[in-house]
């Protein structure tokens, strides 16, 4: 009996011990996991520089920080990527390492960060990355929904590029932006309720003054914010408000690439090679020559074959010169229409055969719109062809026949049907229309107003083609008006940089500030030409006149000066508005001027324009200071000097009340010599208080 309790007790015991040495094990297994998984868990916020990044990105996954150093070392750039990324109960914070991309970072519930480094062989010092966002939004709740949100710091450098706005600002960090939808838009029609938002001309593309470089990709659902109330961060945010179409129900992505190198201009050069197309050639010859003189500042609506015509007298009296008419708003019957109102216009094409017996062309203006009141909208939008128009979604599942889906634009109260750009039928419809006016009226060519994604339908709305970015609106739209020539005139820009046609500013306020008066058109003219449009045109000289009063004297003569130097020149307030007889120093001034403008910019113009286009990168036409001199910090901040190519600079009065200005000559140990026949020469790398009178402009060339 003794002997079966022993037995059986070290059975026991041997099961004991199996068990206790199962139980070490297991321990152990774990342990020894634990302790593996918790050493290589740091790879993911280690210098990747020390492994492939050569030491110029680091991107620490739990502070979500990507810090950028250019071959020196210097630190470019600190940004946040995952910037808001809400927590998650029940998970880990950090995120998990996953095998996209040379590094990926996966938040459980909540994202997918992939980072890609790019070697660059051919490039010197030149580095670049290309960051990925895919959501993971499965079984996820209100609170933890994450949309890919990155934060670039603005304060340890200058910014470039981005879009129009109404308070322009060089550098555009100066200025700010909330964070809103990156589409292009219409921001002076409806009072101030759209100031606030970014202009008709945009790319999503900036470079710094610190070499850093950023280009987001078109696909993207972008709403962006630049220095929002004064925070000091460029932030970019992916999200499928309703301005974005998403018919294939896609959660919200990010995808974008940075670039870091010696300065802006390299950066510059290498990204917009590779992201943008150069223009494919010039536009008219004698538009860069001479100028446009347009009815809209002076007449507004109120015009009328005798008024134009009279008009056209008082060019030839007061012997200025003109390259083209332009007939702006009200000639026709109703907006849409394409017919001239036969009761102001009885004879159109004699007008038109006055302007070309004076060598002038003549061009007319138009736009997307047809109000429901005329009678294109009724023969068409109604009972004809109303996939002409972008149409109200959806109407094709329902087996129903599509109708317009109205808009509202500043000619008139009532709603309009807009063009459908989209749709080849409507493109050749609409061109058709203008082929015919221009044969059987003798038009040359016509300026294409509006095109603004922001004037798509609020209502879900459907366009023959499905846009995945609605500024696509303003690049297909200002492709079907390139078809008219070098002549013509549009004021959007998205992608389009490859059409040889004038890009104008935004309608201007005659005012001197940064309130879309004077001061925004040199900052102005500097945006197109880093986003790639050379052929700037720089709206009415004085501005439009809104306030329905003759634009002061002296800002219409200081004007007058910074239009001499743009790639052309734009009247409709005359000259001799400001007096004639006795008084006639305004208009002697405009001639002063002109013939500036026709023997010293012009050929500067033609010959940098032709680089433009056929250069093996872009370079602009009228370009910042630091262009020429990149790496010069004072360069990297003038907004109020510019340069034509690499040979003239100007230096324009922009404060009322003054006739001097201090003027900084770039490019340490270049020669400025000063056009104004006094043959004084400054070198670069100085400032000099110049004297500039009311009939001057200084400009200097350089030997």
């Amino acid at each position: 009996m003794g002997g079966e309790k022993r037995e059986g007790g070290l059975k026991n015991w041997s099961s004991k011990r199996l068990v206790l040495l199962g139980t070490v094990v297991v321990i152990l297994a774990v342990g020894v996991a634990i302790i593996t998984w918790w050493f290589a868990k740091p790879e993911y916020w280690v210098w990747l520089g020390e492994r492939d990044f050569r030491g110029t990105f680091e991107y620490d996954a739990r502070t979500k920080q990507l810090i950028v150093r250019n071959e020196t070392g210097h630190e470019v750039q600190r940004a946040t990527l995952g910037y808001r990324m809400p927590e998650v109960e029940w998970t880990w914070d950090d995120p998990w390492i996953c095998n996209e991309g040379d590094f990926c970072f996966d938040w459980e519930r909540r994202g997918v960060l992939s980072l890609v480094y790019e070697e660059l062989i051919e490039e010197r010092n030149l580095h670049c990355m290309n960051v990925t966002w895919q959501v993971n939004w499965e079984g996820r709740t209100e609170d933890e929904t994450f949309y890919p949100y990155d934060c670039f710091d603005t304060t340890r450098a200058h910014w470039y590029g981005g879009a129009q706005v109404f308070s322009q600002r060089w550098p555009a960090n100066n200025g700010s932006g909330e964070m809103q939808p990156y589409i292009t838009n219409d921001y002076l029609s409806w009072g101030t309720a759209n100031r606030d938002r970014y202009g008709s001309v945009m790319e999503r593309f900036f470079v710094t003054s610190e070499g850093f470089g950023i280009v987001i990709e078109d696909d993207v659902p972008l709403h962006l914010s630049l220095n929002a109330s004064g925070d000091g961060k460029m932030c970019i945010l992916s999200n499928y408000t309703f301005h974005y179409p998403n018919p294939r129900g896609r959660l919200p992505h990010m995808k974008y690439s940075v670039c870091v190198g010696e300065n802006a201009r390299q950066v510059h050069e290498y990204m917009y090679h590779r992201y943008y197309r150069q223009p494919s050639g010039l536009p008219a010859d004698l538009v860069l020559k001479r100028p446009i003189w347009s009815t809209w500042a002076r007449y507004k609506k109120d015009i009328n074959q005798s008024v134009v015509l009279e008009m056209a007298a008082e060019i030839v009296y007061w012997n200025m010169s003109a390259s083209q008419i332009e007939i702006d708003d009200f000639w026709e019957t109703r907006y849409g229409e394409l017919h001239f109102n036969e009761t102001k216009f009885p004879e159109p094409k004699n007008m038109f055969d006055y302007f070309h017996q004076k060598g002038w062309d003549g061009t007319v203006w138009v736009h997307p719109f047809t109000n429901i009141d005329s009678f294109t909208f009724e023969d068409n939008a109604v009972n004809g062809e109303p996939d002409y128009w972008v149409s109200a979604s959806p109407q094709k599942a329902t087996g129903q026949l599509d109708v317009p889906a109205l808009t509202k634009w500043w000619c008139g109260t009532k709603y309009a049907a807009l063009l459908d750009v989209t749709n080849p039928l409507a493109r050749r419809w609409f061109v058709s229309r203008l082929e015919e006016l221009r044969t059987n009226f003798t038009i040359d060519s016509f300026k294409f107003d509006a095109g603004e994604a922001q004037y798509l339908p609020d209502t879900n709305y459907r366009t023959y083609t499905t846009y995945t970015n609605p500024n696509y609106y303003s690049r297909d739209y200002a492709e079907m008006a390139a078809i008219f020539g070098g002549q013509t005139e549009v004021r959007v820009g998205y992608r389009s940089q490859e059409l040889p046609v004038f890009v104008r500013m935004f309608d201007r306020n005659s005012v001197w500030g940064y309130d879309n008066g004077l001061k925004t058109l040199i900052p102005t003219a500097l945006l197109f030409s880093i986003l790639g449009y050379p052929y700037i045109l720089p709206d009415m000289i004085g501005g439009n006149a809104y306030d329905d009063q003759l634009p002061d004297r002296e800002l219409y003569i200081r004007w007058m000066a910074i239009a001499t130097f743009m790639p052309t020149m734009q009247f409709s307030i005359a000259p001799w508005q400001y007096g004639a007889g006795d008084d006639e120093e305004v208009i002697r001034i405009a001639r002063k001027f002109l013939e500036i403008h026709e023997r010293d910019v012009y050929p500067q113009l033609v010959d940098f324009a032709n680089n433009a286009v056929n250069g093996r990168r872009y370079a602009p036409i009228i370009r910042p200071l630091w262009w020429e001199d990149p790496e010069n910090i004072l360069a990297q901040t003038i907004d109020d000097e510019f340069m034509v190519g690499d040979q003239i600079l100007v230096a324009p009065i922009v404060e009322p009340g003054t006739t001097t200005r201090n003027v900084y000559f770039p490019i340490e140990g270049a020669n400025w010599r000063d056009a104004r026949d006094r043959g004084r020469v400054y070198r670069g790398g100085e400032y000099r208080l110049i004297r500039v009178e009311l009939d001057e402009v200084a400009y200097f060339f350089r030997s």
